[in-house]
């Protein structure tokens, strides 16, 4: 089930990202809000509109770390899905649609083979798929387009430091050595990845022809999955995530 939302949403984002004509840019709109009634559902998120007023815009933000005040309970619900199915696709045995956050404790009640994350330094860290990073590099260019003063994110060069660290190459041997890379996240939480990131473009796609508050609310959807995805991998403390207590 996840597999088709991940491959309907999919490919809407490609069909979008080609779109010129005025009346298939208006389909992008619409596109990203069915997306979000499908996001809200495997996020067990309220989608309905939120009485919170933001207390910040997006276009202000310029420094990391970012703020998380702007997170209402529907941005939270996403960020904490895609943070329990980042650490799914690294600690084996783990559900990444568990309601509550992951944190050290739910190994003790998990059958766990493999364990592809690292503790150290000021957040825990650990990977993703190949498709999953590409994604977030080019979305994340995509944002630096659009928020022209925001502090620049130097993705890439995170990837290949994190490449040579000793946690991340011991992990790697590991994976290729037991042939287990297609078995470690057992619940579809790789196609869920997937799902949100697309979710994300879609967002992107419809701020770029948006303005005001519309602009507003939907580069937040896509920060809600951006700032999880990129600060698990990059292990710097760049995002204050509102829903991580556990490290």
């Amino acid at each position: 089930m996840i597999s088709i939302l991940s491959g309907a949403l999919s490919n809407l984002v490609d069909a979008s990202s080609l779109c010129e004509e005025k009346s298939l840019v208006d389909l992008i709109q619409v596109g990203s809000m069915k997306a979000r009634h499908l996001i809200s559902t495997i996020c067990m998120a309220d989608n309905a509109p939120s009485n919170q007023k933001s207390t910040t815009n997006v276009e202000s933000w310029r420094a990391f770390p970012l703020p998380f005040s702007w997170q209402n309970g529907f941005h939270e619900k996403i960020s904490l899905r895609a943070y329990n199915m980042c650490v799914a696709c690294c600690v084996s045995g783990f559900s990444g649609w568990e309601p509550s956050e992951f944190n050290l404790e739910s190994l003790y009640s998990s059958d766990v083979n493999f364990f592809g994350i690292t503790l150290e330094g000021a957040c825990v860290a650990g990977f993703l798929p190949q498709s999953a990073t590409t994604a977030i590099g080019e979305q994340w260019e995509d944002i630096s387009s659009i928020l022209k003063d925001m502090e620049t994110l130097p993705f890439d060069l995170h990837l290949e430091e994190r490449s040579k660290e000793s946690w991340y190459e011991k992990a790697m041997k590991i994976i290729e050595k037991d042939r287990i890379g297609d078995s470690i996240s057992l619940y579809g939480e790789d196609d869920g990845i997937s799902a949100l990131l697309s979710f994300s473009k879609l967002s992107i796609l419809a701020a770029q022809s948006s303005d005001g508050v519309e602009k507003d609310e939907l580069l937040k959807l896509s920060f809600s999955v951006l700032l999880p995805v990129v600060r698990w991998i990059k292990r710097l403390h760049f995002y204050t995530f509102v829903c991580v207590h556990g490290f």
